[in-house]
């Protein structure tokens, strides 16, 4: 078994043989079994497409500009380069990025090795020489691309999994998916 998923979804992910799958499907209480996909992420030039110079312009109900304070984006993706200056050059919970997990390597260092990530986490919540749609929003970075732009199916349900698990410190009020 390599995940477990209760909160997003009830179910787990398994790796077993090919002839196994049929086997597994006729269990009762078993609805579906799905293939575990690879992904692969592409890059583009975004913040005109997405409208965030419209997005800057507006004001919430007291009349304030809506930049993101107070809100936690989970970004799940390739990681997110923390120490960039313009998603505040480091990681923990006085940062900009407050927290996360690398699915990939199955550690604590969400770290992009890829870049799409770290472009995504720009767009949304970039603040310095760059301004992202919510630059005063906190960045929760999950690993869920390699290097080479690939990643697992079961690494995204995972990371949905944790950026909603009310035990958590930091649960996601949005969560950001843009993979090929």
């Amino acid at each position: 078994k390599k995940h477990e998923f209760m909160f997003a979804f009830n179910g787990f992910v398994l790796e077993l043989e090919e002839s196994k799958v049929k086997e597994l499907s006729n269990i009762p209480g078993v609805k579906a079994v799905y293939e575990d996909k690879t992904f692969k992420v592409e890059l583009s030039n975004s913040l005109p497409l997405v409208g965030a110079s419209d997005v800057w312009k507006k004001e919430d109900a007291s009349g304030h500009a809506t930049t993101g304070k107070g809100m936690n984006v989970a970004v799940i993706d390739s990681g997110i380069d923390y120490k960039h200056p313009d998603l505040g050059e480091g990681y923990g919970p006085s940062y900009k990025v407050v927290a996360g997990y690398n699915f990939v390597d199955n550690n604590d260092d969400p770290i992009d090795t890829h870049g799409h990530g770290t472009h995504v986490a720009g767009v949304i919540a970039a603040n310095g020489e760059l301004k992202g749609v919510a630059p005063d929003a906190s960045l929760l970075a999950y690993k869920v691309i390699d290097n080479s732009g690939r990643g697992l199916t079961s690494h995204i349900m995972a990371a949905i999994e944790a950026s909603v698990d009310p035990t958590h410190s930091y649960r996601a009020d949005v969560i950001n998916i843009s993979l090929g």
